[in-house]
């Protein structure tokens, strides 16, 4: 049996309509992938200081950000894709220092940008 499902999203408030079967399959798959799909990169993970208490290049420019990530093998903090700048992942991109970590107070999930995966 088919029909609509309205699901509400996140911070930003989105209501996603979608096909209710579809989006069960869609998370069972997802959440099967979790369990199943490891990532190599974790090894990588470094015992590092904090950069600073904000995103390194925003406060050179002057300006702001939504969210900080921490950089997992040298500990630069950048900001995160909501914000305009998305430091972090072009630190990603520059050294290919391939996990952060969410710098936000109550958070500690990692991500892998190589895998585009959350890791533990």
């Amino acid at each position: 049996m088919k029909f609509r499902v309205s699901f509400f999203y996140g911070n930003g408030g989105k209501w996603i309509h979608t096909d209710h079967l579809y989006h069960k399959r869609y998370m069972l798959m997802k959440r099967s992938n979790m369990k199943t799909e490891k990532c190599d990169h974790v090894k990588e993970i470094r015992s590092v200081k904090p950069s600073g208490s904000g995103c390194k290049e925003c406060l050179e420019m002057g300006d702001s950000w939504v969210h900080l990530r921490f950089c997992l093998s040298c500990g630069h903090i950048g900001c995160c894709d909501s914000s305009k700048n998305k430091h972090a992942t072009k630190h990603f991109h520059q050294t290919r220092h391939p996990i952060i970590q969410s710098f936000q107070p109550g958070e500690d999930w990692r991500w892998c940008f190589v895998h585009e995966m959350i890791v533990h």
